[in-house]
């Protein structure tokens, strides 16, 4: 059996389950994990390479690359599939935009949520004081950073595949809805 699994399914224990298991897997990693992020560092500047260019169909092309990957405690193998769109990165920039603005939101209402709590601390400057009360400014350090770095991009986790190209077809062909 080989599971496809949207990026909702991301955990550490599920990923770890699943090797307990010896089950075969292609997941979708979500985006902001500090450990996909550091891959992506590595991949960010040589990525956009001819080599690296492929057509997927008419209207799309993209770039991609593959690092074996050693995860967890036990080292198990895995395919980190690293893929990056021109195109997408546009709209990635303005969905994290909306993010922003709508996290910012939640903070100033004091109706925070708290599978939030990292993104606040990296993106925005909370501070109390006794007179002003709660000021909340974005940080734009770390906001350009994100912006610069990680819009466009997308991974994916493989136990199994290999090839970034056929990862992707086999993830878009069960779950046709994400990238």
């Amino acid at each position: 059996m080989h599971f496809i699994l949207e990026r909702g399914f991301y955990s550490v224990s599920n990923i770890d389950e699943l090797y307990r298991r010896h089950h075969k897997f292609t997941i979708a990693l979500p985006a902001g994990r500090k450990w996909v992020e550091k891959i992506m560092d590595k991949h960010y500047k040589n990525i956009v390479s001819p080599q690296k260019y492929m057509t997927i169909n008419q209207d799309e092309a993209l770039y991609m690359g593959t690092e074996l990957y050693k995860w967890g405690e036990n080292k198990h193998r895995a395919y980190l599939h690293i893929y990056y769109n021109a195109e997408c990165a546009a709209s990635d920039f303005d969905r994290f935009t909306r993010k922003l603005i709508a996290y910012k939101h939640e903070l100033e209402s004091a109706k925070q949520v708290k599978d939030h709590e990292e993104f606040y601390q990296r993106y925005f400057i909370i501070k109390e004081t006794p007179k002003r009360g709660v000021k909340i400014t974005f940080n734009d350090t770390e906001i350009q950073k994100h912006r610069k770095r990680y819009s466009g991009f997308f991974c994916i986790l493989s136990n199994k595949i290999k090839s970034a190209e056929v990862a992707l077809n086999i993830y878009r062909h069960m779950c046709p809805n994400n990238f």
